[in-house]
């Protein structure tokens, strides 16, 4: 087992983003350097595809919450969200 299997998608993808669709270097990192993105582009793009897609679905979660459940504890929020992501994972 690794550290990076335990990182969060955005801290393995950090210094590049996705823009209309493309690999990109962030404009905006605390790196000096400027990274060449031909050699990163075959690992990077998946990773960023997929934190894109749990920011995707993090944010249908917080709407759901919003809109069932607004004013109810911390506790039940984050019970909430760790049931969901629970279904999602037995449903792929």
């Amino acid at each position: 087992m690794y550290v990076n299997d335990f990182k969060p998608g955005v801290c393995k993808s950090y210094p590049f983003e996705m823009k209309n669709g493309e690999l990109s270097q962030m404009t905006d990192i605390m790196c000096p350097t400027d990274w060449d993105l031909t050699g990163f582009k075959e690992m990077m793009v998946p990773h960023l595809q997929k934190d894109e897609s749990e920011w995707k679905f993090y944010d249908q979660l917080v709407k759901e919450w919003n809109l069932r459940h607004a004013g109810q504890p911390l506790s039940d929020f984050l019970r909430f969200m760790i049931n969901q992501v629970e279904i999602s994972v037995k449903v792929e």
